[in-house]
C-alpha cells in the first residue's frame, strides 16, 4: 500500500477509534474505507480551493454516505453470511475482541 493510502487509513482509524468505534465486523472496514475517501477528497479539495471549499466538501460528501445508509435500510440486498464472517474474522485477528 502506498504512503498516501496508508496514512489516509491510518487517519481514519484513529478518528473511529476517538469517536469511540469498537466494530470488528464489516462495519469496520467500511467506516474507515468511507471515512478515508472523504479525508483525501477533502485535503485535494483544501489545497487546491481553500478551508470554506474542503468544508462544503466534506458537508456533501457526509451528506450522502447518509443518503446511502438510508438506502441500506430499505434494500432488501444483504451481503451473504461469509462476507460478514469474513470481515468479523480479520477484525478480531487484527484488533481482538470477543470470539463467537
Amino acid at each position: 500500500m502506498g504512503l498516501g493510502a496508508s496514512l489516509a487509513w491510518e487517519s481514519a482509524d484513529v478518528l473511529w477509534r476517538w469517536a469511540g468505534d469498537t466494530a470488528t465486523d464489516e462495519n469496520h472496514y467500511t467506516k474507515r474505507a468511507l471515512l478515508a475517501g472523504i479525508l483525501t477528497g477533502a485535503l485535494a479539495v483544501r489545497m487546491s480551493s481553500g478551508r470554506a471549499a474542503a468544508l462544503e466538501f466534506t458537508d456533501r460528501r457526509i451528506g450522502n454516505v447518509m443518503a446511502f445508509e438510508k438506502w441500506k435500510t430499505t434494500t432488501r440486498f444483504k451481503p451473504g453470511a461469509w462476507l460478514a464472517s469474513l470481515a468479523e474474522g480479520l477484525g478480531r485477528a487484527r484488533y481482538g475482541g470477543p470470539s463467537s
